[in-house]
């Protein structure tokens, strides 16, 4: 209770800061929606689908962790999606359709997102696990993500607004901390519901430190992804990084500047959250954790 507390402190909470998550097709009621490879090709329709992603595909600072199941054509997800957007439109400002359809509306599928599996127990490997997925892709409920766009009132109508695609890395970094990883781990049993999202702490960052994590979780992203997805994505930011620097020493170095500089835990604080990671398989990605927390523990 004592270690939570002090990483709460008075920082504001992910709501606080104005952030939304949502959720995009449901696995079941949805599923009509849904279309395996063999039937997309036996149609010669690969130009007229996009995958779906489903939690498993995703891992942290990985968008690119399994192949999809299942494709969804673009046409009628799309015409589905914008239907919903606009009720949201209108539920929002009480306006009617003639100027809803004025609205320059692009949807959140069509650019970067954030997303973080939505089933995670306190006993896994890690609990919240996030990643950036590439535009031009649907996700399933298994998958929440951040929001990008919201509306506001202007003289000449409604705009859309976006969330600055750095906010989406910062926050990509924190939340596949251990230290937040560790926080959310205490409040949860099975699944990670967007309410339990919205109470984490946000601590204040100046540039030079927003700066720092950006490029360094950009650049474990495109490590971990496939790069030419991300290219684009790179160019917005402006991030420039080593391609040959060693990800679990980055790792540790994150992992040790957000504990100890954005949540001031001690060397004491940092060595019993670690000791807390003890859940997992053998597997590549417990190999690797263990890997970066000996680090930690080592510098």
């Amino acid at each position: 209770y004592e270690l939570c507390s002090k990483i709460r402190r008075d920082h504001k909470l992910i709501i606080e800061h104005g952030y939304k998550f949502s959720t995009e097709f449901h696995m079941t009621n949805d599923s009509c929606h849904f279309h395996k490879s063999a039937e997309i090709e036996t149609n010669n329709d690969e130009k007229k689908v996009l995958p779906l992603y489903e939690g498993k595909m995703i891992h942290q600072f990985n968008s690119n962790f399994s192949l999809p199941r299942y494709f969804i054509y673009e046409k009628e997800a799309k015409n589905s999606l914008l239907a919903t957007e606009k009720r949201k439109i209108k539920r929002q400002f009480d306006i009617d359709n003639d100027k809803i359809n004025k609205v320059k509306i692009k949807l959140d599928y069509q650019d970067y997102r954030l997303v973080y599996r939505a089933v995670g127990s306190s006993t896994n490997e890690r609990t919240l696990i996030c990643s950036i997925i590439p535009p031009k892709v649907f996700i399933g409920h298994s998958l929440n993500y951040l929001l990008n766009f919201n509306y506001v009132i202007e003289q000449d109508g409604i705009k859309q607004t976006q969330t600055p695609k750095e906010n989406l890395i910062l926050l990509m970094v924190l939340l596949n901390s251990l230290t937040l990883n560790y926080y959310i781990r205490n409040k949860i049993s099975a699944n990670l519901t967007m309410n339990f999202l919205y109470e984490l702490p946000i601590p204040n960052i100046n540039e030079k430190q927003k700066s720092y994590l950006v490029n360094a979780g950009f650049a474990l992203q495109y490590l971990h992804s496939v790069q030419k997805q991300l290219n684009k994505l790179k160019k917005e930011l402006g991030v420039n990084f080593n391609k040959e620097f060693n990800s679990i020493n980055l790792r540790a170095e994150i992992e040790l500047f957000i504990a100890k500089e954005l949540y001031g835990l001690s060397d004491e604080d940092w060595e019993y959250i670690t000791s807390t990671f003890k859940y997992g398989g053998n597997t590549e990605t417990r190999k690797e954790l263990d890997k970066i927390i000996a680090l930690t523990l080592s510098a």
